[in-house]
């Protein structure tokens, strides 16, 4: 599969609703890093970056104060346990 670069993730998702979307889905796009805009879509209830090349959660993942379910398996992030704990 081939790697998709951030810039097309940015023009896969720069034309939605950043106010609005509630789910979005970007699994299986063999991303390394979370892509920054997504964190954009303050009001994510479902985030899915399954079966990437990701390899840490960043901080930043606090900022969606409404999120219920993340879906990162598939990839190959080690944390700790309190930063598990930490997430919203």
């Amino acid at each position: 599969m081939p790697i998709i670069k951030m810039n097309e993730v940015y023009e896969r998702i720069k034309d939605l609703d950043r106010k609005n979307i509630k789910i979005l889905d970007l699994s299986e796009l063999n991303l390394q890093t979370f892509p920054e805009e997504i964190f954009e879509f303050k009001n994510l209830e479902e985030l899915n970056l399954c079966k990437n090349h990701l390899t840490k959660i960043p901080k930043e993942i606090e900022k969606f104060e409404k999120l219920k379910k993340l879906n990162l398996n598939e990839n190959s992030i080690s944390c700790t346990q309190e930063e598990i704990i930490n997430l919203p």
